[in-house]
């Protein structure tokens, strides 16, 4: 189904629209747009002004000025823009097939991208300079908000031993090693008319005691129960029904969305923290909760033990851009201004009309902010045309046609008589003379247009210093650097989706040209094979080709690549601070001969560009100085798969392919249109079949992978084993789904 608001894709399972916070109309009731978080622009953005487009011999309209659109409720996701290239455009799960559907997303943390309650950010416009690797950053960027949410939010973790699956209606537990499953709760599973119905979301609490999941939605939210792991064939508990998003503190209590209140439970007893509430974050201790209301946009914060009255710490926010753990460091914009919150009480104004916050990064103490201010330049059109044709015009005249006659006598009826023909040639030069009125016309209708472009300032301030310091100026698109892997830890998953810094810098990429070199279109260029072309178009045209690609890093600006090759997209090996460019050349059909180098990050060769695999269009995981990337895209979608220098298999699928928290590689091969694959395992030296026709799998290590294996996508069962390094133990059959727990 798609998003009544903004038009998202989203599951038929999904309560909210990944990208705008709109609740999702369903047939039981419909509810209103419930705005959660404020956009990060990253999109190709809409054309500034209208398209000057003439058909001679019509007169030229005149361009006009075009509000830029209106973004959506602003949201989490990054707004994905059209695929430009398809082997990177998609999203990657875990092998699963159609047996797999995600469950319905915890509390997406308040910070990471900018938090709105419905406000109205600074008006926002931008020729589209972007190139195919920011595009795709903002595509997986967004694309992903669904895992992100998923895997974020709960401070709970299950053991490492322990693993969750459902069978029939049921909820079943056993430890991976010593297979003795256990019901849970018999009641925790409802399948749909259609196919699989609304997968539970499952946390431990952090001593392990507590069992939470989310199921059966009743239109409204989900019933959140929850399990006493420490009593003995302990029933299902029941805390809430019709919650949406819930978060655990360290003490085993549970704050949790109803009907936009905040609540927090004890599992004895509940109450109401407050109404309106559009999202809300912890702190880790889990001591303090951050909030914003709905419609106004009030910031407020309270000790959970709810021993004291809640403080208002702002008003009028339009959104908060990051929280720190314990919440000492709030970086939000209100009325357009950029403020910083320390301490929930040291207010600071950094900067106004700032148009978006594109990155945060702590270092110990300190922070960098990198922050963009955009102003609308208006320029006459003109100003962006070279008119190569204006002397030839001017000195056109309009022909005569007794200049290009002649007289003959010719034989009639009646005798001799004069006759006057008129040559070709005058025809010929009326055409010509047409045409030079058509640009006489399009010249006056130019002189009157005035066009609208976004002159932007990218600036850094340092708390450090106490600095601001501008780093680049003109016309730019800027965007972050997301690191988007999964990260497969022991018995559960980690998506790792904050925007990254590095060396602790904050670090982000643009595609840039100065005013001083805005390039002109020639006017002859917009009249050719009979028809006009808008001169809007060639001039975004020319921006684009024009433009250099700048790393940011902190307050250093480097140029990056040559002229022929862009940015694709950027990864960051944390552990060994190493930064790694998919890059690409622009052809006359799209995009084309990838390849994977290193950029480097620190030193007097900030930037430099060194090239390390060819034919390699998309990096899978980079940790602790190992690199795992896809080259050689087949027809299929398939690849070959390689571990920094060594061709690991043939027949890959990329999207299911993963480095894990030990320095293994999971990977599954020959996927079938349904779904199902072959799942292997890669040590670095040899690699292992593990099972054939998997649906989902889940990795503790590389003696203990949970397979569901032999699974009808018509039943939408199959079969759950355990490998052991050797070979395949069962632990049930006709299981429905692993339950996949998150950190």
């Amino acid at each position: 189904m798609f998003c009544e608001e903004c038009g998202t894709l989203m599951a038929d399972d999904m309560l909210f629209c990944p990208k705008c916070g709109t609740r999702a109309e369903r047939e039981e009731k419909k509810v209103s747009p419930e705005p959660v978080q404020e956009a990060v622009e990253v999109t190709p953005p809409e054309p500034v002004q209208e398209a000057v487009e003439v058909t001679p011999p019509e007169p030229v309209r005149e361009a006009v000025e075009v509000t830029p659109p209106e973004p959506v409720q602003e949201a989490v996701e990054v707004t994905p823009p059209e695929p430009v290239q398809e082997a990177v455009a998609a999203v990657p799960q875990m092998p699963q097939g159609q047996g797999a559907v995600p469950p319905i997303p915890p509390v997406p943390p308040i910070g990471g991208q900018d938090l709105t309650m419905g406000k109205q950010p600074g008006k926002r416009s931008k020729l589209p300079l972007i190139i195919a690797g920011i595009a795709i950053i903002a595509i997986l960027a967004g694309m992903l908000f669904l895992v992100v949410n998923l895997l974020l939010g709960g401070r709970g973790v299950s053991s490492n031993d322990t693993l969750l699956y459902l069978k029939d209606e049921s909820l079943y537990e056993t430890s991976v090693n010593k297979i003795e499953p256990m019901e849970l709760d018999d009641d925790a599973y409802e399948e749909a008319g259609d196919g699989l119905g609304d997968m539970p979301t499952v946390r431990y609490s952090e001593d392990g005691r507590y069992l939470f999941y989310t199921h059966h939605y009743d239109g409204e939210g989900m019933t959140l129960s929850c399990i006493d792991r420490k009593e003995k064939d302990a029933e299902a508990v029941k805390v809430d029904v019709g919650t949406l998003y819930y978060s655990l503190t360290p003490d085993n209590r549970v704050l949790y969305l109803k009907n936009d209140a905040l609540y927090i439970n004890d599992l004895e007893n509940k109450e109401k923290i407050s109404s309106e509430v559009g999202n809300f974050q912890l702190s880790k201790d889990g001591k303090k909760v951050l909030w914003l209301t709905l419609e106004d946009g009030k910031m407020y914060v309270q000790d959970t033990d709810l021993k004291s009255e809640k403080e208002k710490l702002d008003s009028d926010v339009e959104g908060i851009r990051y929280v720190s753990d314990n919440l000492d460091r709030i970086v939000y914009r209100k009325s357009g201004s950029l403020y910083l919150l320390e301490n929930l009480s040291d207010k600071e104004k950094i900067a106004s009309d700032v148009d978006r916050v594109v990155s945060v990064v702590e270092n110990g103490n300190e922070v960098q902010i990198l922050y963009e201010v955009v102003e609308e330049n208006e320029k006459n059109i003109l100003d962006f045309v070279q008119d190569d044709l204006a002397d030839k015009d001017a000195a056109m005249t309009e022909p005569q046609e007794e200049d290009y006659q002649t007289t003959k006598i010719v034989e009639g009826w009646w005798g001799p008589r004069e006759q006057v023909e008129t040559s070709d040639e005058y025809y010929q030069k009326m055409e010509e003379y047409y045409g030079k009125q058509d640009r006489d016309r399009l010249r006056e209708e130019l002189s009157n247009s005035v066009f609208s472009v976004p002159m932007s300032s990218l600036c850094l301030y340092d708390t450090s210093s106490d600095e601001i310091t501008t780093i680049l100026e003109g016309y730019m698109e800027v965007s972050p650097c997301y690191q988007d892997r999964i990260k497969v830890m022991e018995g559960y998953y980690e998506y790792d989706s904050k925007e990254k810094g590095i060396n602790g810098k904050t670090l982000a990429s643009c595609t840039y040209v100065s005013e001083e070199v805005l390039p002109k279109v020639k006017f002859s260029e917009l009249f050719q094979n009979g028809n006009w072309f808008s001169l809007e178009s060639k001039i975004e045209e020319e921006i684009r080709e024009n433009s250099a690609t700048y790393l940011i890093l902190g307050s250093e600006a480097v140029e990056i690549l040559d002229e022929d090759r862009r940015l694709d997209r950027l990864s960051v090996d944390q552990e060994r601070n190493k930064l790694y460019a998919v890059t690409c050349e622009e052809e006359e059909e799209g995009f084309g001969n990838y390849e994977i180098g290193e950029l480097v990050c620190s030193g007097d060769d900030i930037g430099t560009y060194n090239k390390l695999y060819e034919d390699a269009y998309r990096i899978i995981g980079c940790a602790d100085g190992n690199i795992v990337y896809a080259k050689e895209q087949a027809s299929d979608g398939s690849c070959d798969l390689y571990y920094n220098d060594n061709r690991v298999d043939s027949d890959v699928d990329a999207y299911t392919s993963y480095l894990c928290y030990d320095g293994n590689l999971l990977y599954g091969q020959d996927k079938t249109d349904e779904g199902m694959m072959t799942l292997k395992l890669y040590d670095g030296k040899e690699t292992k079949k593990i099972a054939d026709d998997v649906n989902s799998c889940l990795y503790f290590d590389q003696n203990k992978v949970v397979v569901l294996a032999d699974y009808s996508t018509k039943s939408m069962r199959g079969d759950l084993k355990i490998y052991n390094g050797k070979e395949l133990e069962k632990v049930d059959t006709d299981v429905i789904a692993i339950v996949n727990t998150y950190k």
